[in-house]
């Protein structure tokens, strides 16, 4: 319904902001306006590349994690053969 805004609503408006606010104050609103835009544009953005910062971070901290997980496993198995080995050595002797 508000999606598309022409050309007789953006006159409409300005029109009315013109007889409330006055020809004088209405170009500081505006720079307050574009000032406010940018700023939630940059914190937007900030947002975005934080959210994709600490998304690469989990990636790369699971992968490490999988690494160590695997060499553990693989670790214990190797520890589990050469330990039986060990014990049967000991009970010859």
């Amino acid at each position: 319904m508000f999606s598309r805004l022409g050309f007789w609503e953006l006159a409409v408006i300005l029109i009315l902001a013109l007889v409330i606010f006055g020809p004088k104050k209405l170009p500081e609103m505006g720079r307050a306006l574009g000032r406010g835009i940018r700023e939630f544009k940059d914190a937007a953005t900030q947002l975005a590349e934080d959210l994709n910062a600490d998304s690469k971070d989990g990636k790369a901290e699971k992968a490490e994690a999988k690494k160590e997980a695997e060499g553990e496993k693989q670790a214990k198995a190797e520890g589990t053969g050469s330990g039986s080995g060990a014990r049967a050595g000991a009970a010859d002797a």
